[in-house]
C-alpha cells in the first residue's frame, strides 16, 4: 500500500464514508470516479490506473486488492449483492495481459478460457475452451504455431514455443507444470510435464505420457503412450529409450542421429558459432516488428 499517493495507510483511508445499510457496518459506499479513485497510482513512470465505470454500489473494503504488474496497476473488487447473507462476485476491472502481433498473426483465446495478467502470448498462439495460462507464462508461436488443447492448464513461468517445420501442439486436458520448456512439442491428449521439464523439437508424447521433474525429451524422440521419463531422466531415440543422466555414452550413441543443430538451427553441426547465431538472431529480430494488440 505504500505506492497509494497521499498519506493514506490502507485501503479504507482513500474511501468515502456515505451511511451504511442496515446491519452492515463492513461495508462503505465506494465510488470509482471519486476524488479517491483518481489517486490510486503507482509510482512506475509507464504505470496507467486500468478501471471501468460502473455504479456506485456497496463493497467490501476487505476484498480490494491492488496489484502492481508490469507497465500498470489494477484494481480488483468484490461487490457484495444479494439478500439472506448471499454474494456474488464481480469483477469491476478485466484481466490485462499482453498479447502481440508477430508476423502479421495474432493470438485467438476461447471466451471461456483464462489468461493471467503478467502471461504474455505471441503470434499464432490458439488458447482452447476452458483452458488456463497461469501466471509468468510465455507463448510465443514464433514463424508456426502453438495450440492450447481444452482444459489444458500451462501454469507459472511456463515457456511454450512454435516453430515453422514443429508446431507445438498442446492436446486436451494436459497439464504444463511451472517453468516447463516445450519447444516444437506435440503433447497428446491427457498428458502430465512436470516442473522444469523440457521437450525438444520435432517431439512428440503419446496419449496419457508422463515427464516428470525435470526429465527430458529430446529432439525427435517419440514416447509412446503412458510412457513416463522418471524425474531428471533422459528420453531420446524414435521409439525413446529412456536413460538416467548418468549415463552420457548411451545417450550420446542415440542422439548423435538425431541432430540437434540441424533440427534446431537449422544448420550442421560443425556451423562456426557465429554463422550459427548470426542466423538466430535475424530470426528473433522479427520480433523487432511486433505489435501490441489493445
Amino acid at each position: 500500500m505504500d505506492r497509494l499517493a497521499g498519506d493514506a495507510q490502507s485501503v479504507s483511508d482513500l474511501l468515502p464514508r456515505p451511511a451504511f445499510p442496515p446491519g452492515r457496518r463492513d461495508l462503505v459506499r465506494f465510488d470509482p470516479l471519486s476524488q479517491a479513485m483518481k489517486r490510486q497510482r503507482c509510482a512506475k513512470p509507464n504505470c496507467r490506473v486500468i478501471r471501468r465505470e460502473i455504479r456506485a454500489e456497496f463493497f467490501d473494503v476487505h476484498a480490494c486488492q491492488f496489484r502492481l504488474t508490469d507497465g500498470m496497476c489494477q484494481s480488483k473488487l468484490t461487490r457484495q449483492i444479494g439478500t439472506r447473507g448471499r454474494m456474488r462476485r464481480a469483477r469491476c476491472c478485466q484481466s490485462v495481459f499482453m498479447l502481440l502481433e508477430h508476423r502479421g498473426r495474432v493470438p485467438h483465446i476461447h471466451p471461456s478460457a483464462y489468461v493471467a495478467p503478467t502471461a504474455v502470448l505471441c503470434g499464432a498462439v490458439h488458447v482452447g475452451p476452458d483452458a488456463r495460462v497461469l501466471f509468468g507464462a510465455v507463448l510465443t508461436a514464433e514463424d508456426g504455431e502453438v495450440r492450447v488443447g481444452a482444459r489444458s492448464i500451462v501454469m507459472e513461468n511456463a515457456l511454450v514455443r512454435g516453430r515453422a517445420r514443429h508446431p507445438s501442439v498442446i492436446g486436451d486436458d494436459v497439464l504444463v507444470g511451472p517453468h516447463a520448456h516445450l519447444n516444437g512439442a506435440r503433447v497428446a491428449n491427457g498428458c502430465f510435464v512436470a516442473t522444469g521439464a523440457a521437450l525438444f523439437p520435432g517431439s512428440a508424447l503419446g496419449a496419457g505420457a508422463e515427464v516428470r521433474i525435470h526429465g527430458i525429451v529430446h529432439v525427435n524422440t517419440v514416447l509412446p503412450p503412458g510412457a513416463i521419463v522418471p524425474i531428471g531422466w533422459v528420453a531420446v531415440g524414435d521409439p525413446a529409450q529412456i536413460y538416467p543422466p548418468d549415463q552420457h555414452e548411451q545417450i550420446w550413441s542415440v542422439q548423435e542421429s538425431l541432430d540437434f543443430p540441424g533440427t534446431v538451427y537449422g544448420v550442421a553441426r560443425d556451423t562456426p558459432a557465429t554463422d550459427r547465431m548470426t542466423r538466430q538472431a535475424a530470426w528473433f529480430g522479427a520480433h523487432l516488428e511486433d505489435r501490441p494488440i489493445e
